[in-house]
């Protein structure tokens, strides 16, 4: 994502507490997700960025937000976020860019795909490698607890190698795999 060189933009972002053109125009952006309350959110290696609303252009050094490790998607869901990483996932809350808070999850689970991550309405299905994590606001458990042993399910997944892209289906999460 990059504005290009035009001037109402680049005069726009700048000011004292936001970023200037030049600052956002040299961010390597790995992608972007809308919010339902008029702004945008794009994501580099490991910040989190939050336009102003209704303003998808604006961004402000008060609305980005750092995370500890390497960013692979961020996902809606509700009102809410996941910020899915290489080591663990964050839940991105609020409708205010500037207030918005974010919750680590308790236990290190990186997503290994992240074409398998699947919106399931009020949550999130992640495939970890202990197996698929169930994520929602304030809930981070997993969906496979026992039925399969870790054992197992690395033979199934490979370290990730096997793992295609996920859907849903009549409330069912589809994994398909490959060899």
């Amino acid at each position: 994502f990059n504005a290009g060189n035009d001037i109402s933009i680049a005069e726009s972002v700048a000011s004292p507490v936001r970023l200037t053109y030049d600052e956002y125009a040299n961010i390597a952006l790995r992608g972007v997700c809308k919010t339902s309350f008029g702004s945008i959110i794009t994501w580099d290696a490991g910040n989190i960025y939050v336009s102003d609303q209704k303003h998808p252009y604006r961004f402000s050094a008060l609305s980005t937000y750092s995370i500890d490790s390497e960013i692979l998607s961020i996902n809606p869901f509700g009102t809410s976020f996941l910020v899915t990483t290489t080591t663990t996932p964050y839940v991105l809350t609020g409708t205010d860019p500037t207030a918005m808070l974010t919750e680590k999850a308790e236990q290190a689970r990186g997503c290994l795909n992240k074409d398998c991550i699947v919106d399931m309405g009020n949550f999130i299905c992640v495939p970890t490698d202990e197996g698929i994590y169930k994520i929602g606001t304030g809930s981070f458990e997993l969906a496979t607890k026992g039925m399969f042993s870790n054992a197992n399910w690395d033979t199934i997944i490979n370290n990730g190698e096997y793992l295609k892209e996920a859907t849903q289906y009549k409330n069912l999460y589809i994994l398909s795999l490959t060899t």
